[in-house]
């Protein structure tokens, strides 16, 4: 009777290890999904403007440079680096777009080419810095972020830019 009783035990050891590598994979595959869609039932329960088209174009809009710098940062930590320069360098790129729109009154495809420039500078400045020079990446690109934030704070001062685009409405 021991011997049923020890392959019963076993059957629902091995059961509950299955039931627990299903239910890791799923909170592994579809958790993100799911904790974004309580997410956007909660707010919408709350608020009755929510999932109005104004308010998720919105949305969309506000998230978009966050999701492209995140697919970057993702394609540099995929390689091995880290970047922290990130956040600097969308601050500077924004900065240098509106100055020279508001400011200068620049067409705004000389203002986004500028800005795609600095950025593209930084990233090059990174670049030279742990490839050639050999500084450790995460050292690096604090430096770069400093420096970034900098010339943002140098360019922008104390001044409030508001840029009357119909790009950027």
């Amino acid at each position: 009777m021991a011997a049923p009783a020890r392959s019963l035990d076993l059957r629902r050891s091995l059961d509950r290890g299955v039931v627990a590598d299903r239910a890791r994979w799923f909170a592994e595959t579809f958790g993100i999904l799911v904790i974004a869609g309580a997410l956007i039932l909660a707010f919408s329960a709350t608020s009755s403007v929510f999932l109005v088209s104004g308010n998720v174009r919105n949305i969309f809009v506000q998230i978009s440079v966050i999701g492209v710098a995140a697919i970057g940062e993702t394609l540099v930590m995929l390689a091995g680096g880290l970047d922290l320069s990130v956040g600097s360098v969308v601050l500077l790129s924004e900065v240098i777009c509106a100055d020279l729109t508001a400011t200068h009154h620049l067409s705004i495809g000389v203002a986004l080419l500028a800005a795609l420039g600095a950025a593209g500078g930084i990233g090059l400045l990174n670049g030279v810095l742990t490839a050639v020079v050999g500084i450790e990446p995460i050292l690096a690109t604090l430096g770069t972020l400093l420096v970034a934030a900098g010339l943002a704070k140098l360019i922008l001062g104390l001044r409030y830019l508001q840029v009357d685009h119909p790009v950027f409405n």
